[in-house]
């Protein structure tokens, strides 16, 4: 909870920064604050879900919270044009900013961790390691390797094809 505020901040500082830049060094900043706060998130975001979801409907989940970002990106090319036409794009900035600083209220006050408020088991302590096994290094069987490296190489291709429409589409169509 703690990590994902903190990120959530970070955006938020980040975004107001940006809209409050009249010049390159402080709209790099901005972004760079941004995307920290951005990459805090997605790890506190992909415990967060794990937790919630660690007994049955994971995998859902987890498709769920993937599929969100792509979802966000074109909500924000339709509604964002239109309003940095009308308003200005620093306060395109300023509602990213302000969105994320309510949504880190939310989480800083609401967010209760699954197991909270219940009774748990104590966890089992493991079984010690022989010293001849803990200086080996534990792989995963080849199948979950090759499965793990092509669902990789199918997210990476992905994002790199969704990267590229954003960044040339645009003037593609303008030609």
């Amino acid at each position: 909870r703690t990590i994902a505020a903190v990120a959530l901040g970070l955006m938020a500082a980040g975004g107001a920064l940006v809209g409050f830049s009249h010049g390159y060094p402080m709209a790099f900043a901005g972004r760079l604050l941004c995307g920290v706060g951005a990459v805090l998130l997605n790890i506190a975001l992909t415990k967060m879900v794990t937790d919630w979801f660690a007994e049955r409907g994971l995998v859902l989940a987890m498709g769920i919270l993937l599929a969100s970002w792509p979802l966000g990106i074109g909500a924000g090319l339709l509604i964002q044009a239109a309003m940095a036409a009308s308003v200005g794009w620093p306060w395109v900035m300023h509602s990213a900013a302000g969105f994320c600083a309510f949504a880190m209220l939310l989480v800083a006050f609401l967010y209760r961790s699954p197991g909270s408020g219940r009774k748990t088991r104590p966890a089992r302590k493991p079984a010690p390691a022989s010293p001849a096994a803990s200086w080996r290094i534990a792989l995963p069987p080849m199948a979950e390797s090759l499965a793990a490296l092509v669902a990789g190489a199918i997210w990476g291709s992905y994002n790199i094809g969704l990267v590229v429409f954003f960044s040339f589409a645009p003037l593609l169509l303008v030609e």
